[in-house]
């Protein structure tokens, strides 16, 4: 389904775009880089939800993440690229992204 959003991007429906109506609330996962006081960099999943469209056409939206992901310093909300590569890859890596299924 999500390949099929990308192809209709353009398409309008009811003044909002299909891009718009398929990933606005939806909550996913992202491959998140992360350093911990130890110093050790890590990369982790963490939970967020889109809570708006920055740029259809650069692919950016914000996220507003779990606060069960954030550490002290973390911001609540970010603006991050949904990259169609990065989606749910079989190899994983930094800004790989997926649909969060289990809640």
């Amino acid at each position: 389904m999500i390949k099929k959003v990308w192809e209709q991007n353009d398409s309008k429906k009811g003044g909002r775009s299909v891009w718009e109506e398929w990933f606005v609330h939806m909550i996913l996962e992202m491959l998140l880089h992360g350093t911990p006081p130890t110093c050790t960099s890590y990369l982790d999943w963490c939970v967020g939800t889109v809570v708006a469209i920055i740029s259809e056409l650069a692919r950016k939206v914000r996220i507003k993440w779990d606060v069960e992901c954030l550490r002290t310093d973390d911001p609540i909300h970010t603006v991050d690229k949904l990259l169609k590569l990065q989606w749910n890859p079989v190899k994983a890596k930094k800004g790989a992204w997926r649909e969060y299924l289990v809640k």
